[in-house]
This record gives C-alpha cells, structure tokens and sequence, in this order.
C-alpha cells in the first residue's frame, strides 16, 4: 500500500519512505541509498519554519533519525541540528526532543538548556499552571461565566415575552 501510493503533499513522500525503510527485514546498499534521499527530504521540511507543525517536524525528523541510526546515512548530523533547532520553538517538539534517546549524544549543554527552557516556560508536563497563568485563567473563565449567565438570561426572558 505505501509503494503504490501517489504523495500529493510534500510531507508524504518521506513519511512514506520511512515507514517502507522501517518495514525492511535487512538493511542493503539500496535501502541506505534510500535513506540519504529521506534524510535529505525530512531535513528540507524540517528546516521550513513553521510554528504550526513544529511537533509534526520534530516527531519526522526523530523517526528519520531511528530509522537511520543502523545506516551511516549522510546528513543526519544536519537532521540532529535541525530537529533541535525545530524543538527550541514549540513545547510539544521541545518535549518530544527532550525525551529522544538518540538526540542525546547530538546535542550540547547549552543547547538542551535551550529546549528545556521551552518546555518549562510552557509549563507542560508541570502538573499544575503557575501562579500568575492560573489567576488570569481564573479571571477569564469567571468573566465568560458572567456574560454567558447574562446572555442566558435574555434568552429566557425573550422566550417568556413571547
């Protein structure tokens, strides 16, 4: 099914090519070859800045990093680079990064602090919203409460009228 498939997004075709490679009973000089182009392709979408899919990218390019790491693929260097730097500008990439037993050895100190920062500024997986963020939550959701009791209760009194 995924050899027969036609990409239409630009996305596809590497997801593609690595759920095939990943499906490979034995690694061969065409699978490798194979696996440059992915790395290649994953490396161009990865490095497209967009905060949107930057989970999307930073979980494409760990599975093109896993499925590479029993290959000497070129370019994963730049891949391990990119996915880092992809994981310093959203939460959810930062935390799949983080978490990245592979990623570990690509990355330095300063730039795991970099990326751990993200997530803790996001405060996701922190158990609990910090101070500040959980009173302007607390305020929002008690203005939305009023108004909509408000609302509710014009609806009502039209309905009555009637």
């Amino acid at each position: 099914m995924i050899d027969y498939g036609v990409p239409t997004e630009p996305w596809e075709r590497p997801v593609a090519a690595l759920l095939s490679s990943s499906c490979q009973p034995t690694p061969s000089r065409a699978a490798r070859q194979e696996l440059d182009q992915v790395v290649e392709e994953t490396l161009a979408l990865v490095t497209q800045p967009d905060p949107l899919t930057a989970a999307f990218q930073a979980r494409l390019g760990l599975t093109a990093l896993d499925v590479a790491a029993d290959y000497l693929v070129s370019g994963v260097r730049d891949l391990s680079a990119a996915v880092i730097a992809v994981a310093s500008s959203g939460a959810y990439a930062a935390r799949e990064a983080l978490g990245h037993h592979g990623l570990r050895s690509q990355r330095t100190g300063g730039q795991r602090q970099a990326v751990a920062a993200v997530l803790a500024d996001a405060s996701l997986g922190a158990g609990c919203l910090p101070e500040a963020h959980a009173k302007a939550l607390t305020a929002a959701v008690e203005q939305a409460e009023g108004r909509l009791r408000t609302r509710l209760a014009a609806c009502r009194q039209s309905r009555s009228a009637t």
